[in-house]
């Protein structure tokens, strides 16, 4: 019975989601033409998720630096990935001009494919290691010239419900060669069979009700370590903290 109502609501919530992009799609494309935002437009997505957490009952709640989402000064967010439930969570206030990087692999997926084009996400390659590499280099130069900011999964895929996986260095790079913060966005451990915030988890057949709890942590400044490597392992190890302190 359970794996019944697991089954039901996780065709539901695909239903809803890319259904609602669909749907939503016209008006993705209305907002990006008139208001000529860089990145990502932020009132339609809002709407968009906000109805997206009515329908399958998952309410999500943001706390922290949440200044930093509307700021038009340049950043590199890095948020942790669980499922598919992260994006329609962090929908619900994206930052401001927010570029998506997201794997090339993706195009493969009707209506999300052609959200990434209109929004303009970067879209990578990851069995092209060198030129993924000089894919983000470049997107990083272009950062503080029209107050844009990326947005990236340093994991580089889904966790699952276990702890942070490494983080692959790339948006660490791209910080400093554009010399702009890295901001870490950690999403309550949500997919955690072991949680107290536990909302849906694929393999142990769970999905219910709940909140998804998304918190803004403090900048950090590129300088704060010396490589690429040692800020990414830096990053993490902070965003794990968060993560256990959530979890108590």
């Amino acid at each position: 019975m359970a794996s019944l109502q697991f089954y039901v609501r996780y065709v539901w919530s695909w239903i809803v989601m890319v259904g609602g992009l669909l749907a939503f799609f016209p008006f993705i494309a209305l907002e990006k033409l008139l208001t000529r935002t860089p990145g990502s437009p932020t009132f339609t997505f809002f709407v968009w998720s906000k109805l997206v957490s009515v329908l399958i009952g998952i309410d999500v709640k943001f706390e922290g630096n949440t200044e930093l989402l509307d700021s038009r000064k340049s950043k590199i967010f890095v948020m942790n990935h669980q499922s598919q439930m992260d994006i329609f969570a962090v929908s619900q206030h994206l930052p401001y001009g927010m570029r998506v990087i997201a794997k090339k692999s993706l195009l493969w997926f009707p209506v999300i494919n052609i959200c990434l084009l209109v929004i303009g996400a970067l879209l990578i390659d990851r069995s092209k290691g060198k030129k993924s590499m000089e894919q983000l280099m470049d997107a990083a130069k272009q950062l503080g010239q029209d107050g844009s900011s990326i947005a990236i999964f340093p994991e580089g895929t889904r966790s699952r419900g276990k702890q942070l996986l490494p983080f692959k260095r790339g948006a660490f790079e791209m910080a400093k060669t554009a010399n702009v913060d890295i901001v870490p966005v950690v999403l309550s451990h949500y997919t955690n069979t072991s949680s107290k915030d536990l909302v849906y988890n694929s393999e142990a057949k769970v999905f219910r009700s709940g909140v998804i709890t998304v918190r803004v942590m403090d900048p950090i400044p590129p300088t704060t370590r010396d490589t690429a490597q040692e800020l990414a392992d830096y990053t993490r190890t902070l965003m794990s903290n968060a993560l256990e302190i959530k979890d108590e």
